[in-house]
């Protein structure tokens, strides 16, 4: 997705408020939660989350999986690989933290200002690692970004055509083809030897299949080998198509 401000993808753009309200618990200020703990309930409100035809099996699967077997967040596209899924996890689970923490500290806060206080959080917690993290990296400068100084409403916050149509597409060059996986075993954190028969998980097999593959080996397991492996090389060539 092409959106305005980091962070939309956890909580959606505000005209889907509506989408929104199906996250939420109403009380205190938390993301509903499903049977399993820690994760997010299936689609029971048949949010419209994105079905493309998976790559490794050439065909369009039934689109009833996108209610009966996969757990709805912010992004239609969360369920498009394993490493995507399991960030959007990741600051769920942030949130529900926020939210217990903050209404701690205000015991008599509702659960509207609970909830968009520890939305500012995580939407924040986001924008912080990918603009000051992340990006002076990527660009080998680690004066890139100037310090923040306060928000700035009358900046217009939309993505250029030349953005979208190049800048947006470079990180993508920098997915390594397979994810490693790490494990705790033995008072250690051990790599994996073997994923579904292969020394790491093939992202060609498992695209648009991430829900599976993340209850199978933990969101742990996942975000501990991405954190353990370099990104893929660079490829800075635009192409005219």
């Amino acid at each position: 997705m092409l959106l305005l401000y980091i962070g939309i993808e956890i909580f959606t753009d505000t005209y889907q408020e509506p989408w929104v309200a199906a996250l939420r618990a109403w009380h205190n200020g938390s993301l509903l939660e499903g049977p399993m703990k820690d994760y997010p309930p299936l689609n029971d409100p048949r949010i419209p989350l994105i079905n493309p035809a998976p790559p490794q099996i050439h065909r369009l699967m039934n689109p009833e999986r996108l209610f009966s077997k996969i757990s709805v967040l912010g992004d239609p596209r969360i369920n498009e690989n394993p490493g995507l899924l399991s960030l959007g996890l990741i600051l769920y689970r942030w949130h529900n933290i926020q939210a217990r923490r903050i209404q701690e500290e205000h015991p008599y806060w509702t659960d509207e200002e609970v909830f968009q206080g520890a939305r500012r959080w995580v939407i924040a917690t986001l924008q912080k690692i990918t603009l000051y993290d992340f990006l002076p990296i990527m660009l080998a400068d680690e004066k890139a970004v100037p310090p923040y100084e306060k928000y700035k409403p009358l900046v217009p916050p939309g993505i250029s055509h030349a953005f979208a149509a190049a800048a947006f597409r470079y990180p993508h060059t920098i997915v390594p083809p397979a994810l490693l996986l790490r494990k705790r075993a033995n008072g250690k954190c051990e790599f994996r030897d073997e994923v579904g028969g292969y020394p790491a998980l093939r992202l060609c097999q498992n695209w648009w299949n991430a829900q599976d593959i993340v209850q199978e080996y933990s969101v742990d397991e996942i975000v501990l080998g991405m954190a353990s492996q370099i990104a893929e090389g660079e490829i800075s060539l635009l192409l005219k198509t």
